[in-house]
């Protein structure tokens, strides 16, 4: 992720696709639905990301957030637990 929690550019008509994980990484894709846009919902969860050790991307779509992270099961399911705890002010997390 970068510094905006955006996921690298894909050459289009591309999706970006992460290369295959080692043995010891867990990859877990989410798409969060709410109020997740113009709310900086990204950057908290690029925070949230960086404080577990976490590579990835996060992406708005029509759905919400679509994240994609990976880095070890214990990091990952962290991450995972703590999205909902920490919200900022004005999102709201229905999925």
């Amino acid at each position: 992720m970068n510094a905006q929690g955006a996921a690298p550019a894909a050459p289009t008509g591309e999706s970006p696709v992460p290369p295959p994980l080692g043995a010891d990484l867990v990859r877990r894709h989410l798409v969060v639905s709410g109020v997740v846009q113009g709310v900086g919902f990204r950057p908290y969860v690029w925070r949230l990301a960086r404080e577990h050790g976490l590579n990835g991307w996060a992406r708005n779509n029509e759905r919400g957030l679509e994240v994609l992270v990976e880095g070890s099961a214990e990091a990952v399911q962290g991450f995972t637990r703590r999205i909902p705890l920490e919200l900022p002010p004005l999102a709201r997390v229905l999925q």
